[in-house]
């Protein structure tokens, strides 16, 4: 693409004639930021997959809650503090 001249100690970037930068040679279809059908795609997959996360993190937090509640209701009944229920 460009060449890098030194001038006074500061670096500049000298584009071939007619280029600028953020001019891109590649297709559409390869460049990343551009609407591309795939990145749509791969976006609801991982939303999705976020979503099942999400569901498995508050099933596995009402698990262990459930098992310290029955610990804790198992202690209590074998100390005779409170009935079971």
């Amino acid at each position: 693409m460009g060449r890098f001249v030194w001038v006074k100690g500061r670096v500049f970037m000298r584009w071939p004639s007619g280029m600028m930068p953020g001019d891109v040679l590649e297709g559409l279809e390869e460049q990343p930021l551009v609407s591309n059908p795939k990145v749509r795609e791969l976006k609801k997959k991982r939303a999705k997959l976020l979503s099942e996360l999400r569901n498995y993190k508050v099933k596995f937090a009402d698990e262990v809650l459930q098992q310290r509640q029955n610990k804790v209701d198992r202690d209590n009944q074998v100390q005779g503090n409170i009935a079971p229920g």
